[in-house]
Parts: structure tokens; C-alpha cells; sequence
């Protein structure tokens, strides 16, 4: 059967996925719960993952779902601000007649590939808002950014940090050390790799050498001793030596810590003790696994190992090892030392993944903020080479757009249909900081209170999205996005509106060849 495609249409699906994604849009958004018809349960806000997991009937839908996390895995960000632009501009174009719509198509290619480029970017990139440079400080910000309203404020905080160290590990330049991780990042995560432990254990926490003995020690000397005895009698005596030898093996070793999953007798314990040699009896046999894959060492079977040429293949490495307290339990947390591995811990596997996928999406929105070469007009490419180009966030790009594409509006008044849909994507683009204003705690939300609010702030304004005030864009100092990510948004959505409004009919057919 054939169907019209019609813009009546694409506003109403973007209206229903709009009704999902909007409350849990900003720093204040509320979190969805995904359940399956097998009772698993998935609590989010990421309208990513929210995407991917409704089944949509109508195609449209399809195509607006598919085209929005394409999007969000290209950029690792944007997935709701691309249909919200979208619902807006949209739901703008049902008056419209069919001849009006053809008008409105070739409008939107002469904004994307000529005003776009060189009256409306050019003049973004000269303004006051664009934060130039690569430093640390502008990193930790894109991604606090990027994190925000899916966890706590210090959490975020947290993340970011670790992410920056985990990059600043490396010697090779920032972009490369970005693409590795990347390219390694799930086969390289060990989720929850931490030993259980009863109480902490006192030691230093930077620079640990240890070993992992899968092996009981006691009866290895005890019957050895035993040997021994029968020869010269004196048990104890031979016993002293043993550990007196291995404890002085471990020192050159430059043991700190040795973890055993049987036990070591306390007079071995108290001997590596009083030499600075932490000991950790009972690891578990799985936790034991995960420790020699994520630091690629052998466990120990047995002492004389330590004797032979490759004993080196026993001793692992961590810079840090700290004492954390996960889920009411006392653990052992080890850091690697590969710049590409990290170790996550969660309550429960879901959270796991999801954290995962969250710092994912924060490696690639530092990507996009170092590549911009694709996205940058080319009168502008010297200033800003090999730096980073990033501006305030809050809807701060959005408003700029928007009250760009409306001076551009006046300036091609005599291009009727350039004009009118250059004033359709300047109230479009409002949408992203008014469902911010909307989603805070602010107690005046109309969109006549954020036009004026723009106008006395000259169209260089953000809404802070937790108590919703809207405030002068050049006084953010902790919200920073991309702006290589958001015009590689405004581009896509663009296409993607060219796209449906070249759609005639779609066909209900048995099998597409």
C-alpha cells in the first residue's frame, strides 16, 4: 500500500518521541524506566539508549530513530537536541502547501552548503564566545558537560578527572591518545575488577609491585620441613630459614603487596610485614582471573618460580592501588597501567555497561572538539589549527543560531522561501534552550520570557539549566560544549529535513531488493 509522506506526519511521530525525551532533556532531567517482555529492567535518561529500545511501527519513525543515533555514535552526543530541532521545525511547515514544501527543500540546501558556511559560521567563530586552546582545564569541562544530568555533580566531576588522567598517561599527542582509547575501549574494560576484602589494608598506594600466589604455601614448607626433619630434627629451625629465604626474594623483587587466594601462615605474614610487605590472604579464585588478564602476569604455583630467568612475568604494576568501599563491602581497587585500559565498577551489571557507554560517548565528544578541521570554513582554518574550539553551553550555540538565521532572514528578504524557512529554524532552534528552561526549577518558563531575556543580553546568553536563570554567555565558566559537534549537528539535521521533505509516498512492500 502506498502512503504520503507528509509534514503533518513527521511532526506528529517527533511529537511522541519528543513526549519520551523531553523530561529527561538537561541537568535537571528525569530518568526513564526500559522494561522487556522478559522483566529485565533499565533505568536511563539517555535518549540514545531510550531510542534503541522502542519498537517503532511507522517507518518515519524509523528513519528519525536511526538518524538520530547515527548521529549520537558519530559524535558521542546531541541525540535529543536533533529531534527536538526537529518536532520544532516541523510542526511549523503544516500550513504549508505542496508548492511551498518544494521552495522550503531548495531553501534549506542554499542555508547548509552557502549561508552556512560563509556568512553564518564565519561570523560565529569571530565572535566572543568561542573558547580557543587544548588545555586540561577545557577538557575536564567538555566532559563534566557531557555527563551531566546523568549522574551527581561530584560524580561527573570524578569521571572527567579520570578520564583526563587515563589520557594523560600517554606521550603520544592528545588526538592520538583519544583514538586509542577508543579503538580499545570495550575488549580493554574489566567491569568490577577489585578483590574483596575485610578490612583495609594499611599501605602506600602509588607504585605497587605484587604477585598473585595460587598456590597454599604452608603445605609446601610443612612438608618440606617435614623432609628435612627426619634428617636434621630441628622443624622450626628449618622453617625460619624458608621464609627468612623467600621474604628476602620478595625484597629484590621490590615486592609491596602479595596476594594469595590460600592463606600464608602468620609467622610468614609477620616477617613480610616487618620488611613493608603487605600480604592479602583469600582472593578469590574469579577475582584472581581478573587480576592476571587486566595486568597480562602469570599467577604463582609454586616459590622456585620466582628462581627461574622470567620470573618477571609473576610481578605486576599498579600506580595506584586505594582501599574503596563499594555496596557496604571493603575493596582493593588496582589501577593498569595501559592508557587504553580502565576498571569500572558498578552495583549491578546494567549500571556497568551504562557507565561504560557514558564515558564512551565523552572520549568521542573530546574527539570531536579536537577535529574540527571537517567542520571549520576554510578562511578560518589557519587562526584555529591545531587547537580546540569550543564555546558555552546552556543553549548558548542555539541562541546564537537562531538569532543568526534570523538576521540572515532580513538580509534575503528578497528570497521569499530562503527567508521564510531561515525564520522557521530561528524558532526551532529555541527549542533546545527553552526545554531547558522548562525542565529547571525557574519559576517564570514561557518562551516570551527567554526571547526578551536574549534581547537584553543581546542574543549572547545561556539558560543555566538546574534553577533556570539566563544569564550573559561569557559568563559560563563551567558548561562547555564542542563547537565542531554542534555544527556537525546543525548540519545533519539540515540534510535530514531535505531528506524527509524529498519523501513522496513510502510503499509497504514483501522484500526490498
Amino acid at each position: 500500500m502506498e502512503l504520503p509522506v507528509q509534514p503533518a506526519t513527521t511532526h506528529a511521530i517527533c511529537s511522541s518521541l519528543c513526549q519520551i525525551l523531553k523530561p529527561g532533556f538537561g541537568p535537571n532531567g528525569l530518568k526513564t524506566m526500559l522494561c522487556n517482555s522478559s522483566g529485565k529492567i533499565h533505568i536511563t535518561n539517555c535518549s540514545c539508549s531510550i531510542l534503541a529500545s522502542l519498537a517503532l511501527s511507522h517507518p518515519i519513525g524509523t528513519l528519525i530513530s536511526k538518524s538520530a543515533q547515527q548521529f549520537h555514535a558519530q559524535t558521542g552526543d546531541g541525540c535529543s537536541s536533533f529531534i527536538l530541532i526537529l518536532e520544532a521545525f516541523f510542526s511549523q511547515l503544516r500550513s504549508l502547501e505542496a508548492s511551498e514544501l518544494t521552495g522550503t527543500t531548495l531553501a534549506l540546501a542554499k542555508i547548509q552548503n552557502l549561508l552556512l558556511r560563509e556568512e553564518i559560521l564565519p561570523a560565529l567563530l569571530d565572535s566572543e564566545l568561542i573558547k580557543v586552546g587544548r588545555g586540561d582545564d577545557m577538557m575536564l569541562k567538555l566532559i563534566r558537560t557531557s555527563l551531566e544530568g546523568r549522574y551527581p555533580v561530584m560524580t561527573s566531576q570524578h569521571f572527567a578527572q579520570l578520564i583526563c588522567k587515563m589520557l594523560a598517561s600517554s606521550r603520544d599527542d592528545l588526538e592520538t591518545k583519544v583514538v586509542k582509547v577508543l579503538n580499545n575501549f570495550r575488549s580493554k574494560v574489566i567491569p568490577g575488577v577489585c578483590v574483596r576484602i575485610t578490612t583495609p589494608v594499611p599501605m602506600a598506594t602509588h607504585d605497587v609491585s605484587f604477585i598473585l600466589m595460587d598456590f597454599d604455601p604452608n603445605e609446601i614448607l610443612e612438608s618440606a620441613a617435614t623432609i628435612e626433619a627426619k634428617e636434621i630434627g630441628i622443624f622450626m629451625k628449618w622453617e625460619r630459614k624458608a621464609i627468612a629465604k623467600w621474604t628476602e626474594r620478595f625484597k629484590t623483587l621490590k615486592l609491596r603487596l602479595v596476594l594469595n587466594t590460600c592463606r600464608l601462615s602468620d609467622s610468614f605474614r609477620s616477617r613480610l610485614n616487618q620488611e613493608g610487605i603487605q600480604v592479602l590472604n583469600g582472593v578469590d579464585e574469579s577475582e584472581a582471573e581478573l587480576i592476571t588478564s587486566a595486568f597480562n602476569i602469570h599467577a604463582l604455583h609454586s616459590f622456585p618460580e620466582l628462581d627461574e630467568f622470567e620470573a618477571s612475568k609473576f610481578i605486576a604494576f599498579s600506580p595506584n592501588v586505594q582501599n574503596i568501599h563499594v555496596n557496604g563491602r571493603n575493596k582493593l581497587f588496582f589501577e593498569t597501567q595501559s592508557i587504553s585500559s580502565l576498571i569500572i565498577c558498578a552495583p549491578t551489571e546494567g549500571q556497568t555497561k551504562q557507565l561504560i557507554y557514558d564515558l564512551q560517548n565523552a572520549l568521542k565528544v573530546i574527539l570531536m572538539w579536537l577535529d574540527h578541521d571537517h567542520v571549520i570554513p576554510a578562511n578560518q582554518a589557519v587562526t584555529i589549527s591545531n587547537k580546540g574550539v569550543a564555546m558555552p553551553g546552556g543553549g548558548a550555540f542555539e541562541i546564537y543560531m537562531s538569532s543568526a538565521f534570523k538576521d540572515c532572514a532580513t538580509k534575503h528578504i528578497d528570497d521569499i522561501h530562503v527567508s521564510q524557512t531561515l525564520m522557521f529554524l530561528h524558532e526551532a532552534f529555541l527549542a533546545i534552550p527553552g526545554q531547558l528552561l522548562i525542565n529547571s526549577y525557574a519559576p517564570i518558563k514561557s518562551l516570551v520570557h527567554l526571547k526578551s531575556k536574549i534581547a537584553q543580553f543581546r542574543n549572547s546568553a545561556f539558560v543555566d539549566g538546574r534553577d533556570g536563570r539566563i544569564k550573559a554567555a561569557t559568563s559560563s565558566d563551567g558548561i562547555v560544549e564542542s563547537v565542531a559537534l554542534k555544527v556537525c549537528m546543525v548540519e545533519n539535521v539540515l540534510q535530514f529535513m531535505q531528506q524527509i521533505l524529498r519523501l513522496n509516498s513510502f510503499l509497504d512492500v514483501n522484500a526490498i531488493k
